[in-house]
């Protein structure tokens, strides 16, 4: 989804209304994160922020084939990773990760993008982390991070279901407009699910209707 003048004026905060409404066209395909980013990441020199995830998880997504940075080292033609989790770095390492840094050791180099998968809701400031980013030489910037209009949440009465170190749901504007705070121009937004061989109403739905689906996608560039 490219993003329009009109609502580029609304993140730059050229105009202001208290009820506008982003337009969400139909999705012509339902493709998971992990997908799409090594569909992006295809070719490409990579910087990936907060490349551990969570240690205890590591290992298990490695069995599972889930586990993004692994995905990103298959289809990137250069990947460094970059944790500010002393523990992941090493448990990263000890399974033979190479170029894994922690933010202070990162060695200078040029990428084309910087991938940062579900990590803007656990950082307490996202200026200063959007901000901060941009010490990193790279082209362009990925964003994801789980959509707060997702369907799961649409079903919440009587409890939240969440990872406690999350500290920030986000929808489409909101994220673009955090990212265009930080003096970044969005290019487009897109949303990421897990299509079902057997659900086809469920598939049908999701495209109709993308702002169902459980993630945000954000491509951006560095304004000038």
């Amino acid at each position: 989804m490219l993003i329009s003048e009109e609502a580029h004026k609304y993140l730059r905060g050229e105009h202001f209304s208290n009820g506008w409404s982003l337009a969400i066209p139909k999705q012509q395909r339902i493709v998971s994160r992990n997908k799409r980013l090594v569909e992006l990441a295809q070719n490409k020199s990579v910087l990936h922020i907060g490349c551990a995830d969570h240690t205890i998880l590591i290992q298990r997504k490695i069995k599972e084939g889930t586990y993004l940075h692994e995905l990103l080292q298959h289809s990137s033609s250069k990947l460094v990773g970059v944790d500010i989790n002393p523990e992941g770095i090493e448990v990263m390492q000890k399974l033979g990760f190479p170029h894994i840094y922690h933010p202070s050791m990162v060695p200078e180099g040029k990428y084309d993008l910087l991938i940062a998968a579900d990590v803007i809701e656990h950082v307490p400031n996202v200026n200063v982390f959007l901000t901060d980013l941009k010490r990193y030489n790279f082209d362009r910037l990925i964003i994801t991070t789980p959509n707060a209009y997702r369907r799961i949440n649409r079903r919440q009465y009587k409890a939240e279901i969440i990872n406690t170190d999350h500290r920030y749901w986000f929808s489409p504007f909101t994220l673009a407009k955090a990212v265009t705070d930080a003096q970044y121009q969005v290019e487009a937004i897109e949303f990421t699910d897990y299509p079902s061989k057997f659900r086809l109403y469920r598939n049908v739905l999701l495209k109709k209707y993308p702002l169902l689906q459980d993630g945000l996608l954000i491509i951006a560039t560095k304004q000038a």
